[in-house]
């Protein structure tokens, strides 16, 4: 078959495997086309099914591996073949990190077109499993017709499989989903069905304190009602009891609990209107309002508030390591004005702070905002301030006040020495983009979850008088092709 020179949909090829593409998949090459082949490992030779054929590329599914790579390991979870989650997990965590920093640094040179600048080596994770502070699990119906609580199968929003296991979260995350999902197997409840609205059980999310060891359970329903709410708030109090105070056999469970505890359980009811935006209604069942967590980031302690809908970095303990590259690759003096854009739950800025003059933190969402004014007082920081605002709109109005060349504008908001941005996936919207430059930071720091966007971005900073100074990756998402990465730019004045 591999002498077919026009491959066609279904037909047999066998490839060897050269690299991994930036996403995750394998990469080979057949007749001057690259190939794409899911779940395959750079030195595997595999037997694979064409399932795409392009004029200029082909994607592939593997039907067995002939010979595999000296990397290739055999998965840890018994789910690896149908989950969407942990794509990489047959790779050693070695090879995992070595191929992300490649990829990190290769998209920035290949999109950008920009090779002089600083490669940090990565920073890999010292516990590439249950290393994730939030697991959110979905409920559905199997083939045949039954309730089902687990994660969705690979490249198929709406299926679900049943899980038993999981080790990107902590060990009792699988106990605590199969007593949410017998207890509504028990109730005869039904899971909510997108396609027609209709149904009542959408999500069960865990939330957990890695250092404070405070656990958030958020039950999320639909529209209808739920007569067995006061049963579920006793059931999942009663079990958690069981769980965290040791009441188990597994020693390996017990393990993980040196100090865990169930401090929130929430109902959260998400009410789909069509025509407008959705609303999300909560209700506390059981506990505070809130749990929280510490990260230490250059000797610095902080304690963080975190609300069902709080964002907080879903790796503890490299988001300490991800803040420590941002603080050190600003090169601070103490004296600057940062503005730090889209700030989320103000973590970042909360870091920066005890290192400069002030930092104002900028975030369209307002429950988050109200979460960062709530950690920078309980963490007694008080040269912080924080906007609700969309970004692009907050630095037109400082434009429109006159940023002035004495460093100050008009409007009374200090120019800023130092710029921090952690934009969405998608990356800075080219207004946003514009009115950033025209600020004219000394040095802007740049975090991101998505080299691609980040590298289109760094073109554009670089055509106005600014260079790309260094690029550290950090491995936030062990198991997964995914990455994290912070970037620095100087502007052509300052060194």
């Amino acid at each position: 078959m591999n002498h077919t020179p026009n491959p066609k949909k279904n037909d047999i090829l066998t490839l060897e495997i050269t690299d991994l593409a930036f996403g995750g998949r394998g990469i080979s090459r057949f007749e001057g086309r690259t190939v794409f082949i899911n779940t395959a490992v750079p030195g595997d030779t595999v037997e694979v099914r064409v399932t795409t054929a392009k004029n200029r590329f082909i994607e592939a599914e593997v039907i067995k591996v002939i010979s595999p790579s000296p990397d290739r390991i055999d998965p840890r979870c018994r789910h690896f073949s149908e989950c969407g989650g942990c794509a990489w997990q047959m790779l050693t965590y070695d090879v995992q990190i070595a191929h992300k920093e490649k990829q990190v640094f290769s998209t920035v040179e290949h999109i950008s077109g920009l090779s002089d600048f600083e490669k940090q080596p990565i920073m890999g994770c010292e516990t590439p499993w249950f290393y994730r502070n939030k697991m959110e699990f979905s409920f559905g119906r199997d083939s045949e017709g039954k309730t089902v609580l687990g994660l969705h199968l690979a490249g198929r929003w709406y299926d679900i499989f049943d899980l038993e296991e999981c080790f990107l979260g902590n060990p009792w995350n699988s106990v605590l989903v199969k007593v949410a999902r017998d207890f509504c197997l028990r109730n005869g409840l039904s899971p909510y069905i997108v396609k027609e609205n209709r149904g009542l059980l959408r999500s069960l999310i865990i939330r957990e304190g890695k250092n404070t060891g405070e656990i958030m359970i958020n039950l999320v329903i639909s529209h209808e009602e739920f007569p067995k709410m006061n049963d579920f708030r006793d059931c999942m109090v009663a079990e958690c009891a069981k769980i965290f105070d040791k009441k188990l056999s597994d020693a390996f469970l017990a393990e993980s609990l040196p100090k865990s505890r169930l401090a929130s359980l929430y109902l959260t009811r998400f009410l789909v209107k069509k025509g407008s935006r959705h609303v999300l209604k909560e209700e506390l069942l059981y506990g505070s309002p809130s749990i929280h967590e510490t990260l230490t980031v250059a000797d610095k302690t902080l304690s963080f508030e975190i609300f069902p809908q709080s964002f907080f970095q879903p790796n503890t303990r490299q988001a300490q390591k991800l803040y420590t590259a941002a603080l050190d690759l600003a090169g601070l003096s103490g004296t600057e004005m940062v503005y730090d854009l889209f700030c989320g739950t103000g973590t970042i800025g909360l870091f920066f702070a005890p290192h400069v003059q002030k930092v104002m933190g900028i975030e369209v969402n307002e429950s988050g905002v109200s979460s960062a004014r709530k950690n920078a007082t309980a963490n007694g920081i008080s040269n912080i301030e924080f906007v609700s605002a969309p970004v692009e709109q907050w630095l037109k109005s400082v434009s429109s006040g006159g940023v002035a060349s004495d460093s100050v504008a008009t409007g009374g908001i200090p120019r800023p020495q130092v710029i921090i941005i952690d934009p969405p996936r998608a990356g800075l919207s080219p207004r946003a983009l514009e009115r950033i430059l025209a600020l004219g930071a000394e040095r802007i720091v740049y975090v991101s979850c998505n080299p691609a966007t980040f590298s289109r971005d760094a073109r554009l900073f670089t055509h106005k008088n600014y260079r790309l100074s260094a690029v550290q990756p950090v491995d936030m998402f062990p198991q997964t092709p995914h990455i994290e990465m912070v970037g620095v730019f100087i502007a052509g004045n300052h060194s």
